[in-house]
């Protein structure tokens, strides 16, 4: 009774999306826009959700799961999959997912000094340069009957505040290299160039300029990491 009721559910569920199921020599299909082989679904429902790289580590370690054949997926600096192995049917189940969670970096785009020196101070791992542009633009001298910053295109030159009545020039290059974090913490963030702009009202943008090529370099690093601390050879794509 329970497998009748099971498959007249089935069939009600698949009228209702225009769908039906067929029998042909022995093996079941699901016809609709496509026809695919049908069979009962007893994979996960939903992945596991969790925010680290060492979350996944524990996981596998843990022992909570005995498939073999895991492969672990690198989709991007920010997110990471787990799967478990292909079936008969060509599929694979999600058993976790590792999603990165932080704070929104604002680049290419102009905004108050005071959130660019608060952001690169919050939302970037130190570097030479993250500490020039801090410096530039918290002495950045506000006169509205001067002209504060001068412009080649490349390098910009303002008016800053060196003592108490007299005031000195100072210039940041371009670009500079800079350190956001803007992959998984456990692994070192990936280093790039960026140019740094100012520009009237006293507001400046960081935009990227490196073509994205950070992002080839943090899926490898997660990788490494990966390896490095999964026992066995792991198969792990990127």
């Amino acid at each position: 009774m329970e497998k009748d009721a099971f498959e007249y559910l089935n069939s009600l569920s698949n009228t209702a999306a225009d769908k039906k199921v067929q029998v042909k020599d022995g093996k079941t299909f699901l016809i609709g826009d496509d026809v695919h082989p049908w069979h009962d679904d007893v994979t996960a429902k939903e992945a596991v959700e969790v925010h680290t790289l060492t979350a996944i580590i524990d996981y596998l370690k843990s022992g909570a799961d005995e498939r073999k054949h895991i492969m672990i997926h690198v989709v991007s600096p920010s997110e990471v999959c787990l799967y478990g192995p292909m079936n008969d049917y060509g599929e694979r189940e999600t058993l976790l997912r590792a999603t990165l969670v932080q704070d929104w970096v604002m680049f290419n785009q102009f905004i108050d000094r005071e959130e660019l020196n608060i952001m690169l101070q919050a939302q970037f791992k130190d570097t030479p340069d993250k500490t020039a542009i801090i410096d530039f633009i918290s002495h950045l001298k506000e006169d509205k009957d001067s002209s504060e910053v001068t412009d080649d295109g490349v390098t910009q030159t303002a008016t800053v505040k060196t003592g108490v009545a007299s005031v000195g020039r100072a210039k940041v290059p371009n670009p500079v290299v800079l350190k956001p974090y803007r992959t998984f913490t456990e692994i070192r963030q990936p280093v790039s160039q960026f140019v740094f702009r100012m520009a009237q009202g006293m507001r400046g943008a960081i935009f990227e300029a490196d073509g994205g090529m950070w992002k080839n370099e943090a899926i490898e690093e997660i990788k490494e990491f990966l390896k490095a601390n999964i026992p066995g050879k792991p198969t792990i794509l990127g």
